[in-house]
């Protein structure tokens, strides 16, 4: 779910700075910058986990402050193909549902993704799946959710005077499928498996449980200035 990112980049250290730390002022600047943008192609920038090297300052004219290139290690949000994740259904319509996992909130499943056959009910709000004659699953809103990634989308490029007309689209966008075993709300298979989670290969998740963050290997080396 996580990857570890190395990023080069120039990061300007401000007067009011000097005679700070100057490792712990480059590390503020990063995660100002960083935290919370996606890198297209790269995914969601979450949380600096390290500086590896500080190149000699520059002073460039007309400027105030330092320039300083800075290599750090940045921690990436970006899921792979076909990885489960868990998370909670925040909205839904007659088209899909959208699913948060709180501090990322665009993984989209259509209707195309739910297990088969499944309605939508406007009155109550709730995608219900029909299992067989007798048995009907729902899906609700703030339901705990497991989904599995079928694709990753970055957006396109716009160029500025067409963002006015543009309707928004997310930066990063996951698409997500929750049409076979072990997938969709929880209580379907804690029901069926009388609490047994070894068949779903995950483990329970309350709704006020964080995820452990997981860093994978590194790999991969981004240059913002290229």
């Amino acid at each position: 779910m996580f990857v570890l990112v190395v990023i080069s980049d120039t990061v300007a250290v401000m007067p009011k700075r000097f005679g700070k730390d100057l490792r712990q002022s480059l590390a503020d600047e990063v995660n100002i910058r960083y935290c919370n943008r996606v890198i297209a192609g790269i995914g969601l920038c979450v949380a600096l986990r390290a500086i590896e090297d500080v190149s000699p300052p520059k002073y460039i004219a007309g400027t105030s402050g330092m320039h300083i290139k800075v290599r750090f290690q940045m921690i990436v949000f970006r899921p792979s193909v076909k990885e489960v994740l868990t998370g909670i259904v925040v909205a839904m319509d007659s088209e899909g549902i959208r699913v948060s996992l709180k501090f990322f909130h665009d993984i989209y499943i259509s209707k195309d993704d739910m297990p088969h056959p499944s309605v939508y009910n406007s009155e109550r709000e709730v995608w219900t799946w029909s299992f067989d004659e007798d048995t009907k699953l729902d899906i609700e809103l703030n339901e705990v959710i497991r989904v599995r990634v079928r694709a990753i989308e970055f957006a396109k490029a716009v160029p500025a005077q067409k963002l006015i007309d543009k309707e928004y689209e997310p930066p990063l966008k996951i698409i997500g499928t929750i049409a076979a075993t072990g997938l969709g709300a929880l209580h379907w298979w804690q029901e069926n498996n009388e609490g047994d989670d070894e068949d779903t290969g995950d483990v329970k998740m309350d709704k006020e449980d964080s995820e452990d963050l997981k860093v994978e290997g590194g790999g991969m080396e981004v240059d913002t200035e290229s």
